[in-house]
């Protein structure tokens, strides 16, 4: 049985984000078929929750966070070139949303993750990108042949509505968007809020507002709305499940961060979708879903909304989801890669050409200008496939 090890995530069991839940569904896929350790944060799981194995996985701990800044040593430790030095080893990378353009991240951090994507994207056997906007800035970027591979949602579930729950909260006694984000300034949250504190259509946004200045700024200013109801983390599944999947819209507003998987589980929920206009959003949904770039889209959108036209992106959008995103598919498509690295099957050489033209224009252009789909076939001389 072939040796499989899944390093750079938080852990499992999955309580951190996407990346956990897709490393607990390939082990739920694949154990079966690999042998599979891995590596988990010790940060992430109290002394008495650490296990030794979980669902046929060995489980190995890193005294340092996986999140935040020390997640740049803990990847370090993981997908260097260093690691290619001084092993056999294939190793495949998961891009994982690049990292490095998050608002979040400035100065030597930015830097030093824009280099480890490089060398990553460089020095890995295979690369993978979780969206195809992803997969254009790779090849425009890097001259990259990406292996794209999304995520899975099936695993959220419709749940019903208890009294107890519509009692704590009324407002979800009554037809309500959603939306649940980090607290950040890319996920547009302040532009949302200043929308719906126009309007009365009703709002619930679940996010961690108490983790920094801007959060608390945002709750203390927007709580004065009786229809925007502002909730911290949900641990209770149940709860969350049962709020997110009774929504009448689900508003994202992420605008970095490649294939999102709570917008990827909205869609499995057939909530219809209003989502930030860009590539990554756009690819994820097929082009299918409602767009908005500013505070005024947004409130046109609410404005014209028609109960047919919400069954109809929502139905769009499970369609989708039953096409592309089940665990499924993502587990057989990372088989397959798996088998063919360890194949010893060396990556394919890049087969398009770029024009001296092109090369200049790639070098000036904006990182939202790269990951385009009219721009990069315009760059382009031969499409890929």
């Amino acid at each position: 049985m072939k040796k499989l090890a899944i390093i750079g995530c938080a852990g499992i069991p999955s309580n951190y984000g996407g990346f956990e839940t897709l490393a607990e569904n390939l082990v739920d896929q694949l154990s079966g078929k690999y042998e599979i350790t891995v590596f988990c944060s010790s940060k992430n799981y109290k002394r008495k929750d650490r296990l030794k194995h979980y669902k046929n996985a060995r489980l190995k701990y890193i005294q340092l966070s996986a999140n935040g800044v020390q997640s740049i040593l803990y990847d370090y430790i993981s997908i260097l070139p260093f690691v290619r030095l001084f092993t056999r080893k294939k190793i495949i990378v998961n891009i994982d949303g690049l990292g490095w353009h998050h608002n979040k991240w400035n100065g030597f951090a930015r830097v030093f993750l824009r280099f480890s994507e490089r060398m990553a994207v460089k020095y890995s056997h295979a690369d993978v990108a979780d969206n195809k906007a992803i997969k254009r800035y790779t090849k425009l970027y890097y001259n990259a042949s990406s292996k794209v591979i999304e995520y899975g949602g099936n695993h959220a579930k419709k749940c019903v509505r208890s009294r107890e729950l519509m009692t704590t909260y009324p407002i979800i006694q009554q037809a309500y968007c959603f939306k649940m984000a980090r607290i950040e300034p890319e996920n547009n949250i302040e532009m949302i809020l200043r929308t719906f504190s126009k309007t009365e259509h009703r709002l619930v946004l679940v996010g961690n507002w108490a983790n920094s200045e801007y959060g608390k700024s945002l709750k203390l200013k927007f709580s004065c709305y009786t229809n925007l109801l502002l909730l911290d983390p949900i641990y209770d599944e149940n709860d969350l499940g049962s709020i997110r999947s009774n929504a009448s819209i689900y508003i994202h507003g992420h605008e970095a961060g490649g294939t999102t998987p709570s917008l990827v589980e909205a869609m499995f929920l057939g909530l219809p979708i209003f989502a930030f206009d860009i590539a990554f959003n756009r690819e994820t949904t097929g082009n299918k879903a409602c767009y908005f770039s500013s505070e005024k889209q947004l409130s046109e959108l609410l404005k014209v909304v028609t109960a047919r036209g919400l069954a109809k992106n929502g139905a769009e959008m499970l369609k989708i989801a039953n096409r592309r995103y089940r665990w499924s598919i993502i587990a057989k498509k990372y088989d397959e890669l798996f088998q063919t690295v360890a194949s010893g099957i060396k990556k394919q050489q890049p087969k398009v050409k770029f024009s001296d033209e092109s090369r200049i224009k790639i070098k000036t252009l904006g990182f939202y200008q790269l990951i385009d789909q009219q721009c990069y076939f315009d760059l382009i001389q031969e499409p890929y496939d």
